[in-house]
Formats: C-alpha cells, structure tokens, sequence
C-alpha cells in the first residue's frame, strides 16, 4: 500500500557487492560489539519526565542492587542459560530484545528503561501525574510503553489508577440506561399507528404505516 503512491527505481545489486547486506548477515567477531553503546542523548531516558527523587544516578544504583535486574544484566553481558527461576522468565521471554547501556538495561524498539521494582510505583506516579493532569489507563499506559517496561506493567497501571483518589473523584457517572417500555395494547383498527419512511429504493421514498390493532402494513411512495 505505501509502495503504491510513490515509483521507485529498483535496482539489483549482487549479495558480494552489497556490503551493508553481508555485514548484517555475519555474526560478530566480539560479544563487546553486540551490547549497544548509544550515546546517552539518543536514549528516552525516563529523566526527561521532571523529577527530583528519581535520577540516572539513582536508577543505576537501584538497578544493580536489585535482585532480579542484577541476573538479568549478568545473562546480557555474559550468556543467557537455559533455565532460570519464576522471577527471570519474563526477562528470558524477551532477551533478544534487551541491551545495556552503561548501568541501565534497556529493551528494544523503543529503548525503554526497565525499572526495578523498589522504583515502580514511583515511575507510576510520574508518568500518571506529571505536568498536574492525571492520564486514565490508556494514555498512561501509552505514555509508559515509550518510556518504561517490567513484567506486568499494565496491571500495575491499572491498579494504580483504581486507587488514584482524585480519579476517582474526577471520574465520570456511568450513563443511566433507559427502562424498556412497551406500548399498551390497541384496542380498535387504527386506534394507534406507526409511521416510518424507507428508502430511497430504485430512487424512490416510501411512507409506511402500521395499524398497531391489526398489524397491517400499509405502503406509499
């Protein structure tokens, strides 16, 4: 669909002439050139948020005394093994996903943070409040997505949100729903009729009728 609004040239080029191609298609000589080593203002950090208790400094150092993150970044810089305990298998699930920059650990595509645990519902503050608007689950689960990850952040979301007072507060009625009437009897021939136009049919309008005694339906264009 894209292709289709422009006209591209295409051209053939050999698979030994195309350098880039076979460079991506080798593995690399060293593990040191697979970790990524973005430079730091290419990376989301999640201190573009404004924040005073939560810092790359902080991050780090909350990240390698973190039980699970500190196995995690060991299997990234070393080599993942084939079994793990509950807690690692969310991480394992998207390994090929996960890199390191400095002390951080980061996932692929959109280079989100992974944040320990002890600094989660702080992040779920920031994100759920920052600039004094409170997002509703699914803005702040957009918002979070290009920032942040850890297992089950969604639910984490979603919870934070049910306990959020001014949510709740702010939250909008559920709408009332309407009591089903019925319309009472007719007693006599054309005591009550229903009218209704249809069409256009063949370019034509017709009015219909219908005598609620009898059920008779009656047309007119």
């Amino acid at each position: 669909m894209a292709m289709q609004e422009i006209q591209p040239d295409i051209v053939y080029v050999e698979g030994t002439a195309n350098k880039v191609a076979d460079a991506l298609s080798r593995a690399p000589a060293k593990w040191e050139e697979i970790v990524c080593k973005y430079p730091r203002e290419e990376i989301p950090y999640l201190m573009q948020i404004s924040v005073e208790s939560i810092n790359r400094k902080t991050l780090e150092e909350t990240i390698q005394s973190d039980p699970i993150l500190e196995i995690v970044f060991k299997a990234i810089r070393e080599n993942w093994q084939d079994t793990y305990p509950e807690k690692i298998k969310p991480y394992f699930q998207i390994r090929d996903k996960l890199f390191i920059n400095g002390k951080l650990i980061l996932k692929k595509p959109n280079n989100q943070i992974l944040i320990p645990e002890k600094l989660r519902n702080g992040v779920l503050k920031l994100i759920h409040s920052s600039h004094s608007s409170h997002f509703g689950i699914v803005r702040s689960k957009a918002k979070a997505r290009n920032i942040v990850w850890w297992p089950a952040i969604n639910e984490d979301i979603e919870n934070f949100i049910a306990e959020c007072e001014k949510c709740q507060i702010n939250r909008p009625n559920e709408p009332q729903t309407a009591s089903q009437n019925n319309w009472p009897e007719a007693k006599l021939a054309f005591e009550r009729v229903h009218i209704d136009l249809a069409g256009p049919v063949f370019g034509k309008t017709f009015l219909l009728i219908v005598d609620a005694y009898h059920g008779i339906l009656l047309l007119s264009k």
